[in-house]
């Protein structure tokens, strides 16, 4: 696990909010008066998934709104302060996507930060450093040429795909301890929606349920909403407020740097940054003490990952533990480095965990 700054942050921010936002929506009013045809929660997610592996163009306007009642940072958190505040608030975004590209753009006073990203190339743009970060081809073994960093395998020649797939198909397939409705019909965006509802059978979860509004014409999802366990209101909500599924021009998502802005190139897949929340054998590797970096307790919605870090900054000791809404971390000390253990679960799954960590 890498913490990202500075350009990359933004970067993670907006692909994740994008993968989420596209499955994701701000109910737009109260329950539609239009009757729509049964289907089954089975059926439901069937026909989405197959939506989606088509990945229609989609583009509109939408918010996310996150509140996962995580600590206070201290005064002089350096670079700790932005990525939690990526974890925090409200923020609006314009977003198009289609299997030529995405384009993602924060909506912002007097500024813009972009993510831009075709078949080939991708580009983060700040309008306020008038900087943008230019991110090359990736090459693989055999020396064929590969896109920009997250769009590989079969999905590199679609980006919008990739972005999607990697945030939605886990919540839609791996339904074990999972109860499965379909509830009522929501107006999004101006548009009809099923309501899915995902609730964990599971006590031990800090999730309560899950609601995703699915168009119900293109079976795109549109938006989601996640509520802590006994709590009316969600913890995490994003959506359209505005959404088409007008053909997009590719044309969209080329970038070219405006004239005296400072332009970073590097490799796909090289972090910038990546120093004092660098996990030890990231990248799948073993830690130099031979012990694995990342290890799992659990499965599904009780799974508790621990990530072995090589120096815990002073500002994010303190910060921990802490039981925040939907997520719980701890910090477990162990001879010549820490772990980090995180889940969506109470602190004392972190105990149980902690207490199985490997030792040198």
């Amino acid at each position: 696990m890498r913490f990202l700054s500075g350009s990359r942050r933004l970067a993670a921010a907006l692909v994740a909010v994008l993968a989420l936002a596209l499955v994701a929506g701000i109910a737009a009013g109260a329950s539609s008066e239009t009757k729509l045809p049964h289907i089954g929660p089975k059926a439901l997610v069937a026909t989405t998934l197959r939506a989606m592996s088509e990945a229609p163009p989609t583009s509109g306007r939408f918010q996310t709104s996150v509140d996962l009642g995580l600590p206070a940072l201290p005064e002089g958190a350096g670079q700790l302060e932005g990525i939690m505040g990526l974890l925090a608030g409200t923020r609006e975004f314009r977003v198009w996507s289609s299997r030529d590209g995405v384009r993602i753009a924060e909506l912002l006073e007097g500024a813009e930060r972009a993510f831009i990203a075709n078949r080939s190339e991708a580009w983060f743009w700040d309008s306020e450093k008038f900087e943008a970060v230019h991110l090359e081809h990736m090459t693989r073994e055999d020396g064929s040429s590969r896109g920009a960093k997250g769009f590989s395998g079969p999905m590199e020649m679609n980006p919008g795909r990739a972005a999607l797939a990697d945030i939605v198909r886990p919540l839609f397939k791996e339904l074990d301890d999972t109860d499965l409705s379909v509830e009522e019909t929501k107006d999004v965006a101006g548009r009809d929606a099923y309501t899915l509802v995902i609730e964990p059978m599971s006590q031990q979860t800090l999730v309560g349920r899950i609601e995703v509004a699915i168009d119900a014409d293109e079976r795109v999802p549109l938006s989601v909403a996640v509520y802590p366990k006994g709590e009316g209101a969600p913890a995490v909500s994003a959506g359209f407020s505005e959404v088409s599924f007008e053909p997009i021009d590719p044309a969209l998502f080329d970038f070219e740097p405006p004239q005296g802005a400072k332009i970073k190139d590097k490799p796909a897949g090289k972090e910038e940054g990546a120093s004092q929340w660098r996990p030890e054998g990231a990248g799948g590797q073993e830690s130099s003490s031979g012990m694995p970096s990342l290890q799992s307790f659990g499965a599904g919605w009780t799974r508790v990952l621990a990530v072995r870090v090589e120096e815990l900054p002073e500002e994010a000791r303190r910060l921990l533990p802490f039981s925040g809404t939907l997520l719980s971390g701890a910090v477990a000390e162990r001879d010549g480095g820490a772990w980090v253990l995180f889940g969506a679960v109470p602190q004392s799954a972190l105990d149980a965990a902690a207490s199985r960590l490997p030792t040198p």
